[in-house]
């Protein structure tokens, strides 16, 4: 509070504007760099440019203007959206912002070809969207592949809004801060504006290293579109320069003094001015201000105490308000005016003096603070009894102003108020209504930040719930924990979930018992331990028999553990056995269940079958609009078709599934996908491309710390470096994936390694005893298609390098014994033909043909 502020601030007067926002110096370089990305994109190469710098830099100022340039130079259209530092992020408030300041500029043709299923769903998060199409109507979609739709129509209206007002620039300010539904768009975006007039300009913190941050960086850099640059402070030259063009008299040696008060920071050097006028340093001379006393700047210790002054000039009616927004980070006047205890014109009073001072700024309906660290400075002054009842005030507002939170994507803020406010049953039910939420929209990294905040307030709620309640309750968001876990590949944190969950299931009801054997099944399933998965999932059976779409589950699971130990027969059964029950009881299982047949068919060499089955699961997941499964299927499809010889369908096949995984970021499928891709290349005659590939799918295998992905990478590696005349690091890798193969017990992996290392190992009669472990192997398990065929004319081969020509006559007729069988099966001529042109194909022809 300043006494005698009258004296110093006349109101007649007012503070110069030059004050209010100071002039924009410096940045001569960093201009420069902006200009050539925005020539790019005039050319028609989108880019993007991140900003890096400590806080107060100026940042923001450099964007806002640019864009702001572009916009009067340029004819550009500049959408601007922000991220807060909440400690939960709301999922895609950032783009939220981006879209309703770019809804206005819409027509509805322009959102012609754009399902009018995934409008809808859009506008769940963006209701402006009625007003171009007001007769959007929801429709049920799986929620698993919400993400990618979102992705698809938020990525069509941005270059909707390009093609009608290029050059489109998008500045997304602390980026630091964004949730990773926000950034996980923004790498998809980089990749899709290659050949669009898109600007982005993105601006995040260097003092507050960000994962998600250094991702976009890296989306950046391998599309080539990336320009970065890193703020450093204003010179002395230039802080002079900013105080030249003030509407204010100073002294000579002022500018130099207030660079060094402010260390060249101009969010603190801005504090100073300011200072200087609520200590009356500056005096009014009828329209103008002077300088009357310089050593005031000194009074200063700090840019944090500046900002401490700044705050406490506001009377203490607006302080009250000031601490709304501080716990809300950003607020709506309706929830403001509902939380607020006075009258509605003293509220709109304080706001008015607080824009006007410049601590508060209003953006669409919202206000939040100017600059995150005057919300600091605000928030660390609230004493602890008063920040509990200020947050338990804001709950409840929220609740007078929404009748459905959730729908309104608040559930999360509003159980995050009552944690706060210390009513803690209130903030569980709200937690759990944010989880099924972020489920629905297959938010996993916001849904688990969410778990984890849900699981410390059943903690904290011991004494208040009953001791079954509690491990009922915990169980459950253990469970969904380890489910989203998994999904993340975050193999090792699952781990412990599924040793908890055990725990846990003691003494509550059998399904939960069951639930917590089958998942630790499914958990030693991803780690390649089958046996013990096997024994889990039995023990599951036993315990929950009745329920058909669990024991159709469990069923699919045992498949699945025979078909990664190479028991195809065993698997193809209990698949088969799972696709009745699901096909009375759930599409979206059969479809799921017809391509757990498909796989079975295909290992068993009965390759038309497996075709017509993928098929028949990508017809059920398109009509469930199941992108992520459509995917899978395409890969199978593409897998199979390369079994086929049909190598350039394949492709194109492989190429789909790839686009799609990267679409909707589903890492383990782009892995496979990756990994087939690489296959179909080597056999088109691109060895360095299938290198590539299966470099590219074995990274994301470690990612996942997928021990069977990895296995399999490190034979394709080999297999890689074989055809490219590297000898030596083609057995390292096929090494490598032997040795993972049989610690995993995976079978058909270990006659897969077994055969190519036969292949690869320069001597004949060190590769004898390789491939009779294979051979013995194929017999055990009666594997039929390409592995028998292969490894039999290759035994052939061997035992003629060794002249063994009876020996090598028997399994050249085993080989071709092999193909005939396996083209029976194949009764459509065009695939007939294509199987027997593959070139081992016709080698094994040939040499039967011709005499001994």
């Amino acid at each position: 509070r300043v006494p005698d502020w009258e004296r110093f601030y006349p109101r007649e007067v007012g503070l110069p504007v030059a004050i209010r926002r100071l002039p924009f110096v410096g940045r001569a370089r960093e201009w420069e760099q902006l200009l050539m990305a925005l020539s790019r994109v005039r050319a028609g190469a989108g880019q993007i440019v991140l900003i890096f710098g400590e806080a107060g830099v100026g940042k923001t100022r450099l964007a806002e203007e640019f864009a702001r340039w572009a916009c009067e130079h340029e004819q550009a259209l500049a959408l601007y959206g922000r991220c807060y530092e909440l400690e939960n992020s709301m999922p895609w408030q950032l783009w939220g912002e981006v879209l309703r300041q770019g809804i206005s500029h819409l027509h509805r043709a322009d959102l012609t070809g754009v399902p009018s299923a995934w409008l809808a769903e859009l506008s769940e998060l963006l209701p402006e969207l009625a007003r171009v199409i007001p007769e959007l109507s929801l429709v049920a979609l799986p929620p698993e592949h919400r993400q990618y739709r979102l992705f698809e129509t938020i990525s069509h209206i941005l270059k909707a809004l390009a093609a009608r007002h290029a050059p489109l620039v998008l500045f997304l300010d602390d980026l630091q801060w964004a949730d990773s539904s926000s950034l996980d768009f923004l790498c998809y975006l980089i990749e899709r504006i290659a050949s669009e007039p898109v600007l982005i300009i993105g601006a995040a913190r260097l003092e507050e290293p960000s994962p998600g941050v250094e991702r976009v960086r890296h989306h950046g850099v391998r599309s080539g579109r990336l320009s970065e640059m890193t703020l450093g402070r204003l010179g002395e030259r230039e802080i002079s320069q900013l105080v030249q063009s003030l509407e204010v008299e100073t002294t000579a040696d002022f500018g130099g003094r207030l660079y060094r008060a402010s260390l060249g920071n101009p969010l603190f050097a801005t504090a100073v001015l300011h200072a200087l006028f609520e200590n009356g340093a500056f005096v009014a001379e009828g329209t103008r201000w002077r300088l009357s006393d310089p050593s005031r700047i000194e009074l200063a210790p700090s840019a944090v105490q500046l900002l401490e002054r700044r705050v406490k000039r506001a009377s203490a009616a607006a302080q009250r308000v000031l601490q709304m927004v501080a716990c809300a980070v950003q607020i709506e006047l309706e929830v403001l005016e509902a939380a607020w205890e006075g009258a509605a014109e003293e509220l709109f009073t304080h706001l008015t003096e607080l824009t006007a001072q410049g601590v508060v700024v209003e953006r669409e309906g919202r206000y939040e603070f100017v600059h995150d660290k005057f919300r600091e400075v605000v928030y660390r002054s609230i004493e602890g009894p008063q920040r509990t009842w200020l947050h338990r005030r804001l709950a409840q507002a929220i609740q007078r102003v929404y009748t459905d939170p959730s729908a309104a994507g608040l559930a999360e803020p509003l159980a995050q108020h009552y944690e706060q406010g210390g009513h803690l049953k209130q903030a569980l039910a709200w937690f759990l209504a944010a989880i099924a939420e972020h489920r629905r929209r297959f938010q996993l990294e916001e849904g688990l930040r969410c778990i984890e905040r849900a699981v410390r307030v059943v903690q904290r709620l011991a004494g208040r719930l009953s001791e079954r309640e509690r491990r009922a309750q915990e169980f459950d968001l253990i469970l969904e924990r380890l489910d989203l876990r998994l999904a993340c590949g975050q193999l090792h944190a699952a781990q412990e979930d599924c040793e908890w969950l055990l725990v846990l299931a003691e003494g509550l009801d059998l399904t939960r018992k069951a639930k917590a054997f089958h998942w630790k099944a499914q958990w030693l399933v991803g780690a390649g331990r089958y046996e013990e998965a096997r024994r889990w999932t039995q023990q599951a059976l036993k315990l929950h028999p009745l329920d058909p779409l669990v024991r159709a589950n469990l069923l699919s699971q045992l498949g699945l553990i025979a078909f990664c130990r190479g028991e195809y027969e065993a698997a193809l059964h209990s698949y088969q056995h799972a696709l009745e029950i699901f096909c009375l009881h759930s599409p979206m299982k059969a479809a799921y269940a017809w391509n757990d047949c498909a796989n079975a068919l295909l290992k068993l060499g009965q390759y038309q079958q497996a075709l017509a089955h993928y098929q028949r699961a990508l017809e059920l997941y398109q009509e469930l609009q199941d992108m992520q499964k459509v995917s899978a299927v395409l890969n199978n499809i593409g897998a199979t078709l390369r079994y086929l010889g049909k190598y350039q369908e394949a492709q194109e096949y492989l190429e789909r599934a790839c686009a799609l995984d990267r679409a909707h970021g589903n890492r383990r499928g782009l892995g496979y996908s990756l990994c087939n891709l690489a296959q179909t290349s080597r056999m088109l005659g691109a060895p360095q491309r299938a290198l590539e590939l299966s470099q590219e799918a074995f990274a994301i295998f470690c990612e996942l710390e997928d021990p069977l992905g990895q296995c399999l990478l490190h034979r394709w590696l080999g297999v890689s470096y074989r055809d490219l005349g590297h000898r030596e690091m083609a057995l390292h890798h096929l090494r490598c994936a032997l040795e993972r193969a049989q610690a995993l017990r995976a079978d058909a992996e270990e006659g897969a390694c077994l055969v190519e290392l036969a292949q690869t190992v320069p001597d004949a009669h060190e590769a004898l005893p390789l491939l009779e472990r294979a051979l013995a192997l194929i017999e055990q398990h009666r594997w039929h298609g390409e592995i028998g065929i292969r490894a039999f004319y290759l035994a052939y081969q061997i035992f003629e390098a060794l002249h063994q020509p009876e020996r090598a006559r028997d399994a050249l007729n085993r080989a071709h014994e092999e193909l005939r069988k396996t083209a029976e099966h194949i009764t459509d001529p065009e695939l007939r033909s294509s199987f027997l042109e593959i070139p081992l194909h016709r080698q094994i022809l040939a040499a039967v043909d011709s005499p001994p």
